[in-house]
């Protein structure tokens, strides 16, 4: 009797897990089968929290528009970012999204019209005893996947890391920044696995800042994106040269003009003074003369009695 009754509780176990399973695969809407996912984790990179991305290839033959689902904790409310990768510019453009809250779970829904897309959220589940720090990472086995990758960047000052399972040693890149990467192969739906993270770290700053971006190649001329300062030598000359002309031109006529005033107002000023009954006036130029002048002072024409 007592095995029939451990039996009965051992089938009820496994139905209760088959449903649970077959009900979160319902939940799923559109695609279920991703060609590459890379899953990035990055604890106490840019807030307390880790911030977690998927960087998602849709197989080959999917039509577009396509719609995809994909579920996150009940603990975070709603992912921070949702976008497509436009594969001229490597862009990112924001896709909109609608979440809805099942049980233990928060469902994010998406349409997406490139095959390239980006999701990023951020999770609140690291654990901190001291300095010591803890994250597990679930895959729920939500989706086929032909290739999945995990990648790891640690804070800045971690100590002691590590992973489980193994992931290998860690990896430098040209900037001196440290991280891990692993190739985990394909991936079959409801196929579940966690990858735990441990270190050790004496701050609780943000290490995004201490990150010095480096380009994917060396600088040049040719490198997209740059122009040479001899595209420009033409139009830099011409405008100098125009500013040049202009500033000639207007020298030229400044000194004539400031020589007309001069000599004009020599004149005036130098004019002997006489009563206004006594002037008489120029009939070439009409400036006022006196009754002594025999010549315009003015334009120099012999004055008319």
């Amino acid at each position: 009797m007592k095995k029939i009754l451990i039996l009965l509780i051992l089938l009820i176990t496994i139905t209760a897990g088959l449903a649970t399973s077959v009900q979160a695969q319902d939940q799923i809407i559109g695609v279920t089968h991703f060609g590459i996912l890379e899953v990035d984790i990055r604890p106490e990179f840019d807030t307390s929290d880790v911030l977690v991305i998927y960087h998602i290839v849709l197989p080959a033959g999917v039509e577009m528009p396509t719609q995809v689902t994909i579920r996150l904790p009940a603990r975070v409310a709603q992912p921070n970012a949702v976008a497509w990768v436009d594969p001229a510019d490597s862009g990112l453009y924001t896709l909109a999204y609608t979440t809805r809250s099942e049980g233990d779970w928060n469902y994010v829904t998406f349409s997406t019209t490139g095959d390239e897309v980006w999701f990023e959220y951020y999770d609140p589940a690291l654990i901190r005893n001291g300095e010591d720090r803890t994250y597990a990472f679930d895959w729920q086995g939500d989706f086929q996947v032909d290739e999945f990758n995990f990648f790891l960047l640690p804070p800045s000052g971690a100590a002691n890391i590590l992973l489980t399972p193994d992931m290998g040693s860690a990896k430098i890149d040209s900037s001196g920044t440290s991280y891990y990467f692993k190739e985990l192969g394909s991936l079959q739906p409801g196929n579940t696995f966690t990858i735990t993270t441990q270190y050790s770290r004496s701050t609780d700053a943000i290490s995004a800042q201490d990150i010095t971006v480096q380009p994917a190649a060396p600088l040049d001329d040719s490198t997209l994106g740059r122009t040479s300062i001899t595209e420009f030598l033409p139009w830099l000359a011409g405008i100098l040269l125009l500013v040049l002309a202009g500033f000639i031109g207007w020298w030229i006529w400044a000194s004539r003009h400031t020589s007309r005033q001069v000599y004009a107002g020599g004149h005036r000023h130098n004019r002997p003074q006489h009563p206004e009954g006594d002037f008489i006036y120029c009939h070439q130029c009409g400036e006022r003369a006196g009754p002594a002048d025999a010549f315009c002072h003015s334009c120099g024409i012999k004055l008319r009695r």
